[in-house]
């Protein structure tokens, strides 16, 4: 909702696993987004947390990022620092 009302894309970062994994996580996530009227594509991380984060972000020219396990992410080590480094707005949700 938040990229359609901006009219941005939505880019999915799914976490490295093998192939298959990823491509059916990124499926699922798809359906999930056009089940509700819209689409996103995907990007592949090796790891959700920090610099990934920050870098992916940088790459992608993200103008937010929204982070779903909110305590997951409260408690990474660093995770202020990846905050500090971040060039968006970063939304922890439930």
């Amino acid at each position: 909702m938040l990229a359609r009302s901006n009219g941005a894309g939505l880019v999915l970062l799914i976490k490295d696993g093998d192939e298959d994994a990823y491509r059916a996580a990124c499926a699922a996530a798809q359906a999930v987004l056009e089940a509700r009227g819209t689409a996103g594509r995907c990007v592949r991380l090796n790891a959700i947390e920090g610099d990934s984060l920050v870098q992916a972000a940088r790459r992608e020219r993200a103008g937010c990022l929204v982070l779903a396990g909110r305590e997951r992410f409260l408690s990474q080590t660093g995770f202020e620092r990846m905050l500090d480094a971040i060039e968006c707005p970063v939304v922890l949700a439930r």
